[in-house]
């Protein structure tokens, strides 16, 4: 009998299994969708590694991939977001050192929808290397359109370093 009823549960749990889509939304009726934000105004404060050999940057091409879940809108005025932006490009600094800039950032929250223009709004890390130096740690990114700004701020740095 015991051996029947486990049978009966493990397939049982395979019909579950089974019948789960691939790929289900983490969030109950969200939608996935993805945007690139171009090279736009972009602020780059690296103000926590005072040795980082540069100066102000004056030239940052940095592009924003974004990707993730849109939940359904909630109370008429809120939406869940799941989202991970992967961040690229090159950063110029004002003494004419260039770095290659790569990212990774996730946003996980709850959006006003009153504030339209906002795109992603989270935490992750920021590596810059250039023939001049290193930095790496945790940094911020927020992205808006209408228009297009990023803004990264470094939160911590964990390398940080001229060469």
């Amino acid at each position: 009998m015991e051996a029947r009823m486990l049978a009966l549960f493990v397939a049982l749990c395979a019909i579950l299994v089974s019948a789960a889509p691939l790929g289900a939304a983490p969030v109950p009726g969200a939608s996935r969708d993805s945007m690139t934000l171009p090279s736009a105004p972009t602020f780059l404060d690296a103000s926590v590694c005072p040795a980082f050999p540069t100066t102000t940057p004056v030239d940052l091409r940095l592009d924003a991939v974004i990707s993730g879940w849109y939940g359904p809108v909630f109370d008429s005025f809120f939406q869940q977001v799941q989202l991970v932006a992967d961040v690229s490009g090159t950063v110029t600094t004002s003494s004419g050192a260039t770095y290659h800039a790569t990212g990774r950032f996730v946003d996980d929250g709850v959006y006003s929808l009153l504030v339209q223009d906002l795109r992603f709004d989270g935490a992750g890390t920021l590596l810059l290397t250039g023939r001049d130096g290193v930095m790496f740690g945790q940094a911020t990114l927020r992205a808006v359109t209408g228009p297009n700004e990023l803004q990264i701020t470094y939160t911590s740095a964990k390398v940080c370093r001229s060469h």
